[in-house]
């Protein structure tokens, strides 16, 4: 069957376009655009009066058979205008022509929402909600649920992160290849050889191209389908409003771009809890996209004359073309893109590693797991309770320390880590789980101050320096209490000014005498301290990594 035909788009463009426009097709309409987007509202969509065709530049030429013309002449030429351009550029086109509009003059995007009506920094998508949702899915007959960052989300920031993940595992078992890269070249190079293969054709490409034995390929290919397995996880509300479709005597399908073809797909979802659906449609089996319009085709030909609404994602291949189609969307948002729209987009920034994609990602599947979490606060992150805080906050500092920790001793013989009380406490209890499950060095939860901690190392006068050279840095702190704290001696009134101003006093060097001045009476308090530090009866009394629930 033949899913992509010049005649069967044009039709299904139409369809939705007049869908969409009706009630506008009396009005003088600018299309603000040179695109294909623009081409085809001017091809395929009859019966409206498109006044004029508006760009930046190339003014005076002919697109489908109109004059280019400024944008002032548009405006004057027309009642209204729609931006024909993807969802991005859209946004981008209007913040530029907006100030030149004329006071009342309406834009429109290809979706029909009137961009005059908001304000420069409202992002309508905060609008939407779970019950909005439901209202629409009460108003059609078949409801289609996108897959993968709609209905499940993996708790990673990126696809192939799980590519990557196989690759570090292989790495540390001495498998010294590229493994992502293999992976996802594998997948691509038949895409643009016009075929779109499932993941046994994949492994298979693979196999050919790079000569590996057929024991390999199954270990590597069963490793991915854990791994995917592993990060994935419902997104609840979704869950829920299908569910609620399912419930509401609706035909509910999913309708996906992927290569597990149908019988994995379905053991997927299974195994997330996800069993109520009539139908699912996937790229690799019927051979055709959404992104192209071909596998809403099948949808469309099980639906017959009943309403579809389809649920989704990705802008273009979730929203754009459904609506191109004649199909109704409802666009959500995927966990990232929350964050890109959020009070905390400057996050993304910093991320650099594919430890600090998969620390994110965690992140987001736990407070991003419904695309609604943010439009009660119109986009700002909140902090609703303590769990909250602890999972932006407290998750990002106790991983990256404890990642630091596991790369610092994994390859340790004979020893023992020591975490300090009291803030050790919980660090010791997370690194038991890790040391249990990844065979690291035991640990202890030592009961010893943290001052003895500062002081327990000095030993000569570089050992003073070194602990100085991180004391100086705090020059608003009040030395005398900070060096009494640290090396647990008593110092005289002299030292009652905070470091800044005794640097500034008595300069640097002159500091570290003024310290150095004591150092026989620090080494002996040290020795003391250390001497405790190995006493039987101490250890006697610690337990090594134990691993109790925490609270």
């Amino acid at each position: 069957m033949d899913c992509g035909t010049d005649d069967w788009v044009k039709r299904r463009f139409a369809i939705g376009f007049h869908k969409i426009f009706d009630s506008i097709q009396e009005k003088r309409i600018a299309i603000y655009g040179i695109g294909k987007n623009a081409a085809r509202v001017l091809q395929y969509s009859e019966g409206f009066h498109f006044a004029a065709v508006a760009a930046r530049d190339h003014f005076g030429e002919m697109f489908c058979g109109r004059k280019i013309v400024p944008l002032k002449e548009a405006v004057a030429q027309s009642d209204m205008m729609i931006i024909a351009a993807s969802l991005q550029a859209t946004k981008i086109i209007f913040s530029r022509i907006r100030p030149h509009l004329p006071m009342g003059y309406r834009v429109m995007d290809l979706h029909g929402h009137i961009l005059t009506s908001t304000n420069d920094t409202a992002d309508v998508y905060w609008e939407k909600t779970l019950e909005g949702l439901k209202r629409e899915i009460d108003a059609h007959d078949v409801i289609s649920f996108d897959i993968f960052d709609t209905l499940l989300m993996r708790k990673t920031l990126e696809p192939h992160d799980v590519f990557e993940m196989e690759e570090q595992e292989l790495r540390a078992r001495g498998e010294d290849v590229p493994f992502a890269a293999w992976r996802s070249k594998a997948e691509t190079d038949q895409i643009v050889q016009g075929y779109l293969p499932n993941f046994d054709k994949i492994y298979r490409y693979m196999r050919g191209q790079h000569h590996l034995s057929e024991a390999t390929v199954r270990r590597w290919k069963q490793r991915e389908w854990e791994l995917e397995r592993e990060v994935l996880v419902p997104r609840k509300d979704m869950v829920e409003a299908l569910h609620y479709a399912k419930a509401h005597g609706k035909t509910v399908c999913l309708t996906t771009d992927m290569y597990f073809s149908r019988p994995k797909m379905e053991g997927l979802l299974a195994d997330k809890g996800i069993t109520c659906y009539d139908a699912v449609f996937v790229s690799c089996d019927f051979q055709a996209t959404k992104g192209d319009g071909g596998l809403f085709r099948f949808l469309l030909e099980l639906a017959g004359e009943r309403a579809v609404l389809h649920i989704g994602d990705h802008a273009i291949s979730d929203v754009e073309m459904p609506h191109r189609l004649g199909i109704d969307a409802f666009g959500i948002r995927k966990a990232k893109d929350l964050l890109a729209a959020s009070s905390c987009e400057h996050v993304l920034a910093s991320v650099w590693t594919l430890d600090d994609r998969l620390m994110l990602g965690t992140i987001l599947a736990r407070l991003f797991n419904s695309p609604f979490a943010l439009s009660r606060t119109g986009g700002k992150v909140e902090l609703k309770c303590l769990e909250d805080l602890s999972w932006l906050c407290f998750l990002p500092f106790v991983m990256e320390y404890l990642q630091y920790i596991v790369q610092t001793v994994h390859q340790e013989k004979d020893a023992v880590l020591l975490f300090v009380s009291r803030d050790g406490w919980f660090f010791q209890k997370v690194y038991a789980v890790f040391a249990k499950r990844f065979k690291l060095p035991p640990s202890l939860y030592f009961y010893a101050s943290r001052q003895a901690a500062y002081g327990v190392m000095v030993e000569q006068e570089a050992d003073i320096d070194l602990l100085l050279d991180y004391l100086l840095q705090g020059a608003e702190q009040e030395m005398k209490y900070q060096l009494e704290y640290v090396f647990q001696v008593p110092f005289p009134e002299a030292a009652g000014l905070t470091f800044g101003e005794a640097v500034q006093q008595w300069g640097e060097d002159g500091v570290r005498s003024f310290v150095k001045a004591k150092s026989q009476i620090i080494f002996k308090k040290q020795e003391k301290q250390r001497r405790n530090y190995f006493k039987p009866e101490l250890f006697n009394r610690q337990r090594i990594n134990t691993v109790e629930p925490l609270p």
